[in-house]
């Protein structure tokens, strides 16, 4: 009951938005019997501001690309994408340079994986700093094998962009949806 008009700080607002709560000075209450739980946020109009501003900064940056428009959808979930159309855009193939980046990271992942030494004391999984490393060099791996993507002019001119927070707090945008009058009126979740 006392912790009703508060958010919890695990809910992906104030996940989203923690570091800059406390930092203008939001309150965490926490539970002193209970060590696990990470408290509540008390100031809940505090972080639905801090929320909007990060939002509509991170909105700005999309708008300078030339989306015909972009919204804000803080609560944005995949449902709400359905009324949209997508245009997607074309991936560009790798450049030499980035070839050459791609080989690079390719093989310092492959030897870290084969390599004997770096087990930890159980012999089948290496270390936690050596599978840290391994992960860096495999998120590294897949955004160069990703490619580049680009958008074609006229489908910035006739799509846009919603800027929202998704699972676990993350800011997400997604860029190239399509309103079409068919699809009914634009339903701001």
């Amino acid at each position: 009951m006392l912790t009703q008009a508060h958010v919890e700080a695990s809910d992906r607002l104030a996940v989203f938005v923690v570091e800059a709560y406390v930092a203008a000075g939001g309150a965490v209450l926490r539970d002193l019997f209970e060590a696990e739980h990470e408290g509540y946020l008390t100031d809940p109009a505090l972080l639905d501001r801090l929320a909007t501003e990060r939002l509509e900064r991170e909105a700005e940056a999309v708008r300078s690309e030339g989306w015909k428009w972009v919204e804000l959808m803080p609560d944005l979930d995949y449902a709400a994408l359905r009324q949209f159309r997508r245009v997607h855009p074309e991936m560009q193939p790798s450049t030499d340079e980035q070839q050459t980046e791609l080989d690079r990271l390719t093989e310092a992942y492959d030897g870290l994986v084969g390599d004997p030494r770096i087990k930890s004391g159980d012999g089948d999984d290496p270390s936690e700093v050596v599978a840290a490393e391994i992960e860096a060099l495999s998120d590294q791996i897949v955004a160069l094998s990703q490619g580049t993507r680009c958008w074609k002019p006229e489908d910035i001119a006739v799509a846009g962009a919603v800027v929202g927070i998704g699972h676990a707090g993350k800011l997400i945008v997604e860029r190239g949806l399509k309103w079409t009058p068919d699809l009914g009126p634009l339903v701001k979740v």
